[in-house]
């Protein structure tokens, strides 16, 4: 992958994960650094391990592309993506009710009051996955090396990251049931 104009060996790990749980419901490596033409894949992952589609999908700046919010209208799913400051749309072009470009109307969506309380809840969705995988779990780099194994080893990080949280879910529903006896 490169890396500020420079070539590292490195993976890109991609998660889908479910709002109420932290579930994740879709995962995916690969050695290519954009993360823009994962968002399809991704999408389409959940849907297959899901049976529907979200009503729901947002993704931060890197996952920007002019045909995201169409496979969205086309699977009935809200989509939120960022735009990088760098190509957001002025102020003007979002006022202006005659610009219709896929930018301008993301941008619109994301600065109304329903967009931005949605994407804001990104921040206690999928960033604490990560978060927990990484500082919590210590899973930092793979220990097996290429693409093919690191894949396996991202699949079982998941799955462990969904075990726990299936732990956790039951082990707090018997003490709150054990809290209701007492």
């Amino acid at each position: 992958m490169e890396r500020d104009s420079t070539f590292l060996q490195g993976y890109n790990c991609q998660l889908a994960v479910d709002e109420h749980a932290q579930v994740i419901v879709a995962h995916a490596v690969t050695n290519q650094a954009p993360d823009a033409q994962h968002f399809r894949p991704m999408l389409q992952q959940v849907v297959n391990n899901c049976g529907c589609a979200p009503k729901v999908a947002t993704a931060d700046a890197g996952y920007w592309r002019e045909g995201h919010a169409a496979l969205g209208d086309e699977l009935g799913t809200d989509v939120l993506i960022a735009l990088q400051p760098a190509h957001r749309p002025s102020l003007a072009q979002i006022a202006d009710p005659e610009e219709q470009s896929a930018r301008v109307c993301m941008a619109r969506k994301l600065s109304s009051r329903a967009g931005s309380r949605a994407y804001a809840r990104r921040k206690a969705t999928v960033e604490p996955v990560y978060g927990q995988i990484k500082e919590v779990r210590r899973f930092r780099r793979f220990s097996l090396r290429g693409l093919p194994s690191a894949i396996g080893e991202w699949a079982v990080i998941c799955t462990t990251h969904n075990l726990l949280k299936l732990f956790r879910f039951e082990l707090r529903a018997s003490e709150e049931s054990s809290f209701a006896r007492a």
